[in-house]
C-alpha cells in the first residue's frame, strides 16, 4: 500500500532555493547580455575577418590570417569581464 507519507519530499530549504533564483537571474541575464554584445559586433569582426583573410590570401601579409583567431581570444575574455562586472557580486556557493 502506498501512502502519502512515504511518497513525500522533505521541504526545501528556502535559503538554498533562494540561491538557486539568484544564480538562474544570473544565468539569463549573461545569456542575454552575451546575445546582444555579439549581435552589435558581429558585422565589424565579420568584415575585418574577411578584409584579413583576403589579405593573407592576395600574399600582401600571409600571417594576417591567425590574427583573427587572437581577435576573438581577447575579445571573448573582455565581453566576460564586462558580463560579470554589469551582473554584480556572484552568489556564494551552497553549503553542503
Amino acid at each position: 500500500m502506498n501512502t502519502p507519507a512515504a511518497d513525500a519530499r522533505p521541504a526545501p530549504d528556502p535559503a538554498e532555493l533562494r540561491l538557486l533564483e539568484l544564480q538562474f537571474a544570473r544565468m539569463r541575464g549573461m545569456l542575454f547580455g552575451y546575445s546582444e554584445r555579439f549581435f552589435e559586433r558581429f558585422c565589424t569582426y565579420l568584415v575585418l575577418a574577411l578584409t584579413l583573410l583576403v589579405i593573407s590570401g592576395m600574399g600582401v601579409f600571409p600571417g594576417a590570417s591567425l590574427f583573427t583567431t587572437f581577435l576573438s581570444r581577447h575579445d571573448e575574455r573582455r565581453l566576460l569581464a564586462e558580463l560579470d562586472a554589469a551582473q554584480g557580486p556572484k552568489a556564494p556557493p551552497p553549503s553542503r
